[in-house]
């Protein structure tokens, strides 16, 4: 793990040529998640060769210490939009397994180029744009948080957006209403045609209605 001043948490995992040899960066780990639900991992990754065709990572998510592969993607430096620039990258898996191993997120580093490890993050299976969407809150009164990602018809994705609101401790018979503050205004290039939460605004009802399983922010430290 190094300092990054362009990590999102100021650190990263680094595998340098000629120093660490190729292998696979463990985790993270979890069972929060609902089977029988299909769901998207991002993987925020850079590195300073663009140019090689030769393969510098792949990624996959595995459960079973592994036996059981759901999703994986190879990475080449021609993927890489510029160098020494973070971008994220996603694998989709269908979550079928009933089993209580672990879901696990891995990146095979394969030391044909530098390569840096920012975060890994699992959202629901995109949705198609729409003026409003919801979800299932946890249980329980009190502040709540909505992260998103949108992505475009040109496969651009967006910075994470974050909505936070506050749900009511008395239920009403009318329908309390929060506005959340977005704290990160998502950038794309062409029209957002997919997004995880595709609204910045929505309706917080006495029946909760988002949950951050829909989000599951794993940071390396």
């Amino acid at each position: 793990v190094v300092s990054d001043s362009t990590a999102l948490n100021g650190q990263a995992l680094r595998g340098q040529v000629g120093v660490n040899p190729s292998g696979y960066w463990y985790g993270p780990y979890t069972n929060a998640l609902d089977v029988g639900k299909t769901y998207r991992v991002y993987f925020r990754l850079k590195t300073d060769d663009v140019t090689t065709t030769n393969e510098v990572a792949l990624l996959d998510v595995t459960d079973n210490s592994g036996q059981n592969l759901l999703g994986m993607k190879r990475l080449r430096g021609t993927d890489f939009r510029a160098a020494n620039v973070y971008q994220e990258f996603y694998v989709d898996l269908n979550y079928t397994d009933t089993s209580n191993n672990s879901l696990e997120f891995r990146v095979a580093y394969r030391a044909t180029a530098n390569l840096w490890l920012d975060r890994t993050i699992v959202v629901s299976y995109p949705i198609a744009y729409a003026a409003s969407a919801q979800w299932t809150l946890t249980s329980g009164d009190g502040p709540k948080t909505v992260q998103a990602k949108f992505i475009d018809s040109a496969g651009n994705i967006s910075a994470d957006a974050v909505a936070n609101i506050w749900l009511g401790a008395t239920p009403t018979s009318a329908t309390p209403s929060a506005t959340p503050s977005i704290t990160r205004t998502p950038t794309v290039t062409d029209t957002p045609t997919v997004t995880s939460m595709p609204t910045a605004t929505f309706t917080a009802t006495a029946t909760p209605v988002l949950t951050p399983r829909a989000y599951l922010p794993f940071i390396l430290r």
